[in-house]
Parts: C-alpha cells; sequence; structure tokens
C-alpha cells in the first residue's frame, strides 16, 4: 500500500506506543480502584485505535473526523506531524 506521506510509518509507531501507555494508564486506575477512569481510559483507548486504524488503511478523511471527536487531552495522543498530515 502507497502512503500518502513518508513518515507515516514511523508516526504510526509512535502513535501505537502511545495508544499502548494510555491503556497502561487506565490498568494502573483500575489497579487503584478508580473503575470510572479505568473505564474512560478505556474507551479513550478504542477511539484512539479506530484512528490508528483509519490512518492504517488510508482512510485519512475518517481518521481526520475521529480525531476531531475526540478531547484534546486526548487527541494530543495522536503524534502531531500526523495529525497535521491527517487535516490536511
Amino acid at each position: 500500500m502507497k502512503t500518502r506521506y513518508t513518515n507515516e510509518r514511523t508516526d504510526l509507531k509512535r502513535f501505537a506506543q502511545k495508544i499502548a501507555a494510555w491503556a497502561k494508564e487506565g490498568q494502573k486506575w483500575a489497579a487503584k480502584g478508580d473503575r470510572e477512569m479505568a473505564q474512560t481510559h478505556e474507551r479513550d483507548v478504542q477511539d484512539l485505535q479506530a484512528v490508528f486504524d483509519a490512518v492504517k488503511t488510508g482512510d485519512y478523511r475518517h481518521a481526520a473526523v475521529l480525531a476531531y471527536n475526540l478531547d484534546t487531552l486526548v487527541r494530543d495522543q495522536i503524534p502531531t506531524r500526523l495529525y497535521n498530515e491527517i487535516n490536511k
């Protein structure tokens, strides 16, 4: 599959790491007994994964819409260069 820009592979790798870190943070909240924060992180991870999957399949328009609907803190998990690229 051709990529839209040359740094996509690097940015997707970074994005995957951010998603994993966000999931781990949710597990920490669960271990502390804060079910609400754990569930919030779980939903955020699913939303971030949806953006990741859309980019991976080349559907930048859908990825941009998904990213737009995220809370700012969650949206900031998307690497800046990738975020800018999907919003062109």
